[in-house]
């Protein structure tokens, strides 16, 4: 069980870093080809969006060929997209090598957690805090992989990262697999989406999601405007990232004990304030104070709310690769929703009318919540 952990962590990590080595490029690709705010927001959610579009017709051919092959494929294709996205020299070229980076992150994320968690379904939301703190772990690494691209040239830095994913997916052929699970029909697809349950948990990741995508596509040209450069940006992501490696696996576990609604229900109404307080900052270092505080809760939340989502897959009788492949959609939806839309927004309207529809989203949903209970 521990050498598995480590290589679905190690999985999650691959992933995350492609995924998070963006931020510290956007100044640069902001200004060296001339991107407004929306185009930039547009560039950001290109990898959640590969990673919804193949989610889930690639979490249905997971269930037929097992959740092994399916994650080591992830893996190369992974690898082979990070070093089209190194070599791109043009927006074009970047969008596209996001998209597909994004949609074989899609096989690792959803074949990673369905295996770690067939393993111990028990310890569900304690297991999906692990995956998680890993794939905090993998933001840790990404901002500073962007760092070093802007000082050191972006091809030999993201072949680097591709050197070290084949290496993995080396070591994962060692592994035996989970055994395949029975074939996927759409009539029993169907039936399971049409669960309020369902619908619900899915939402609960979505909105976690929307926050992310917000706040990665307006807080590095927030920060860049306040005068910080490359460097400090990738540090204060990296610092989020460090609170999350901590704290992801420690709240799956209390939400394991205290129920994932009531659990998801404090950890929302804490992501509010601090959104609604960061465009107003003016200072860099309060700034990125805050921001490190917001990542590190919305990160939280993912742990509660993608067990939720698997044991209601698990009652409906859904094989756990694409149930996990359709949280990643609603994952990606979200972070589209946050970091597109919410850049469009703040390009029309300002930073804080961007900040305040997701935050009112955020306070809507823990009013529907509380409504719920009740």
């Amino acid at each position: 069980m521990r050498r598995l952990a480590v290589l679905a962590s190690a999985m999650a990590m691959a992933e995350t870093v492609l995924f998070s080595a963006l931020s510290p490029l956007l100044p640069t690709f902001g200004s060296g080809l001339g991107l407004s705010k929306a185009e930039v927001g547009l560039l950001v959610a290109m990898f959640p969006i590969g990673l919804g579009a193949a989610g889930v017709p690639l979490g249905l051919f997971g269930s037929r060929v097992g959740v092994k092959g399916f994650g080591l494929a992830g893996l190369v294709m992974l690898a082979a997209a990070g070093v089209a996205f190194g070599m791109a020299d043009s927006y074009e070229q970047l969008l596209t090598t996001r998209f597909l980076q994004g949609a074989a992150g899609a096989l690792v994320w959803s074949s990673g957690l369905a295996w770690l968690v067939s393993a111990a379904p028990q310890r569900r939301g304690e297991m999906i805090g692990v995956f998680s703190g890993a794939a905090a772990a993998g933001q840790m690494i990404g901002p500073v992989v962007g760092g070093l691209a802007v000082l050191l040239g972006r091809a030999w830095v993201f072949a680097g990262v591709a050197g070290f994913t084949l290496l993995l997916a080396g070591f994962g052929a060692r592994f035996p697999g989970p055994e395949r699970d029975e074939p996927q029909s759409l009539a029993l697809m169907r039936k399971a989406h049409a669960s309020r349950r369902i619908v619900g948990a899915l939402w609960l990741v979505a909105v976690p999601s929307l926050l992310l995508g917000t706040i990665y596509a307006l807080s590095p040209l927030q920060l860049d405007r306040l005068g910080w450069g490359p460097v400090r940006i990738a540090a204060t992501f990296l610092a989020a990232a460090a609170c999350g490696v901590i704290g992801r696996p420690l709240a799956g576990r209390w939400a394991d004990r205290r129920g994932f609604v009531p659990a998801l229900r404090l950890l929302l109404l804490a992501c509010i304030p601090v959104t609604v307080l960061i465009p107003w900052l003016d200072h860099p270092w309060l700034l990125a104070v805050c921001v490190v505080f917001a990542v590190a809760t919305y990160g939280v939340v993912f742990g509660p709310a993608m067990a939720l989502a698997s044991q209601a897959y698990d009652e409906a009788e859904i094989a756990q690769v694409f149930g996990f492949a359709f949280i990643g959609l609603m994952f990606a939806a979200g972070f589209f929703l946050g970091s597109a839309v919410g850049g469009e927004i703040a390009h029309l309207a300002g930073d804080v009318t961007a900040y305040a529809v997701v935050a009112g989203t955020c306070l809507a949903t823990v009013v529907a919540l509380a409504a719920g209970r009740r």
